[in-house]
């Protein structure tokens, strides 16, 4: 990366501001994955980024767009306060001085670097390495971070939420959320999430809250 994309990347970190977070989630964005699919392996001096973000090949069931969360808000969420890594930006709305001046508009990411331990690859038509969608890798990143004061459960049950979520993610079939199980997880879940699970038939039918 180039000491200039480099700059620009942690300037618009700086200018997204900071928001109370776990700190150490790094995200990597690529501008076409459909020309970048060597790129489903981790870069070469990126192993700590978590995710792979594509703001260009959008997937139409799955958009991190919702109303009353705008992207560019989604994207200060996913950073946490962590350096932002971009790589082969493209020109246009989702270039990096799009993010930096709080333009963006859309944002998704459909591949997720594979050493992550809940990261289930599966094939795709193309032969490409496809992972978890990024609602699949925030959600499990909520569930997953240090568990903030609850009367709703205690850090094995947030755990056991997490384990649970984590296989009807890779497996729809799997064991279900009991009623008390998906209300510790809603809990955790940032208000722009909360609004998306009760207007999202993907993750309605994926996860079963």
């Amino acid at each position: 990366m180039s000491t200039h994309l480099h700059s620009a990347a942690r300037d618009a970190v700086s200018a997204m501001g900071t928001l109370p977070g776990n700190g150490n989630m790094r995200v990597l964005i690529v501008g076409n994955l459909s020309t970048c699919h060597h790129l489903n392996r981790p870069p070469p001096n990126n192993a700590d980024v978590d995710f792979l973000v594509d703001m260009v090949n959008f997937d139409a069931h799955a958009r991190v767009l919702y109303p009353g969360g705008p992207a560019e808000y989604i994207l200060q969420m996913l950073v946490m306060h962590s350096a932002l890594f971009v790589l082969n930006p493209v020109a246009g709305p989702t270039s990096v001085t799009h993010v930096a001046t709080g333009t963006l508009v859309q944002l998704h990411a459909a591949q997720e670097l594979p050493y992550l331990p809940t990261a289930a690859s599966r094939p795709s038509t193309t032969g490409a390495r496809i992972y978890p969608s990024i609602e699949d890798c925030i959600l499990l990143r909520f569930l997953a971070a240090p568990i903030r004061a609850s009367p709703l459960g205690s850090r094995q049950d947030y755990y056991d939420v997490w384990a649970l979520t984590n296989k009807r993610l890779q497996n729809p079939a799997a064991t279900p959320l009991t009623p008390r199980q998906q209300a510790i997880a809603r809990a955790a879940l940032p208000p722009f999430m909360r609004y998306s699970f009760n207007s999202s038939a993907y993750w309605r039918t994926r996860i079963g809250f």
